[in-house]
């Protein structure tokens, strides 16, 4: 039979245990889903820059074959009445073809750019999303379902459908860019900051937020403040507190018609906007030319 002291002693574990585990909250659907729609929103940048440069390419191309046209005319028939028409629409096709080869340069930056700093932002959205999905068992998740807490709500097949997923090259079909609801002038909307209990999800479900009090000798990771903060994804999720991830306010990155320091979200607002503002050669009809 144990001692009193014994059962007391193993009851105080027990209370200890329970606790802890009651802390062990997973990530609210608020949090993953902001996280996943704006990778979605980023990763249509690619095809929107590649329709831009065809654009470009078949605007000089069209531009080249029309002046090759007019002076081949103009060359072969020297005593026809529009011989001085065709060199003159001939020249000002040259004009041009000069002006949208000055830009190309600029076009094709601004387009390389936004693709690379736009699918680095996307992927450090999406992959600490992924990442604490997977760190779940069978009888235990990591994040809500949409759908709220619950035992049964576990929201780790709803982040692929969502944009926490591979990229996927048909990503490139899509030539219009994000929708327009997803950015502004300012920032990103739909990603404004969540912090504190706000993201805190169902109880006793997991502890890859929970921090150890000492990791030099004791498995988990050190959580706090100050120098301490756990941060993923370029700081797309940082924790100050267990069980309590934090997102940046998105929202607000231009304010006053400045981004003040930059940082890589003020670079992938500020070129993704760029690329959008890049001038379309216009479709002319055939039977003129400028």
């Amino acid at each position: 039979m144990f001692s009193e002291h014994m059962k007391l002693k193993i009851l105080t574990a027990l209370l200890m245990v329970v606790s802890a585990n009651a802390t062990h909250h997973e990530m609210k659907a608020n949090v993953w889903e902001a996280q996943c729609e704006l990778a979605t929103q980023l990763r249509k940048t690619p095809g929107q820059a590649k329709a831009k440069l065809i654009n470009l390419i078949e605007s000089l191309k069209n531009l080249n074959m029309m002046k090759l046209k007019l002076q081949v005319y103009a060359a072969a028939n020297p005593r026809s009445e529009y011989k001085d028409a065709a060199a003159v629409l001939a020249a000002q096709a040259n004009k041009l073809l000069t002006a949208n080869l000055n830009i190309a340069a600029g076009t094709i930056d601004t387009a390389l750019r936004a693709t690379a700093i736009t699918a680095d932002i996307a992927a450090a959205l999406a992959t600490p999303i992924t990442t604490i999905a997977s760190a779940a068992g069978r009888s235990n998740y990591c994040l809500n379902s949409k759908a709220g807490s619950g035992a049964a709500n576990n929201g780790r097949n709803e982040i692929g459908p969502v944009g926490c997923r591979e990229l996927e090259l048909d990503t490139l079909e899509n030539t219009n860019g994000m929708d327009a609801e997803a950015i502004n002038g300012e920032g990103f909307p739909k990603h404004p900051a969540v912090s504190g209990t706000d993201r805190q999800g169902q109880a006793s479900q997991c502890g890859t937020l929970t921090s150890t009090a000492n990791p030099t000798n004791a498995a988990g990771i050190k959580i706090a403040g100050g120098a301490d903060i756990f941060k993923m994804g370029y700081g797309t999720i940082s924790v100050v507190a267990d069980d309590q991830p934090n997102t940046p306010d998105l929202t607000n990155l231009k304010q006053a018609g400045s981004y003040g320091t930059v940082n890589i979200f003020k670079r992938a607002h500020k070129v993704s906007l760029e690329l959008r503002q890049i001038r379309q050669p216009k479709k002319r009809k055939k039977e003129k030319i400028y």
